[in-house]
């Protein structure tokens, strides 16, 4: 069963597919090409590293945090501003 969005009806996961897809405004389920499906099973974004050395390495831009338990305590901006320049550069070279 699957729950709409718009309403509380359930709907039945055989033909009415296609009655929710129409609601989210897409004319048909197999028009969904599957690049436009995003992968719940990315490839890991980070290494917490417990031994030998306690650090927190981004694997996408290459940094390192020495200090793991401030990265578990949730100090992780230098990680996500690492993060943002990588995709603003990017966006840049597109």
């Amino acid at each position: 069963m699957i729950r709409s969005s718009n309403d509380d009806s359930m709907l039945h996961e055989t033909g009415d597919r296609s009655h929710f897809a129409m609601e989210q405004g897409i004319p048909e389920v197999g028009s969904i090409k599957r690049e436009a499906i995003a992968d719940m099973w990315k490839p890991e974004t980070r290494r917490y590293v417990f031994h030998p050395n306690r650090l927190v390495q981004d694997v996408s831009t290459g940094i390192q945090l020495p200090d793991l338990n401030s990265a578990l305590d949730g100090n992780i901006e230098p990680l996500i501003g690492a993060n943002t320049s990588m995709r603003q550069a990017s966006d840049l070279t597109l």
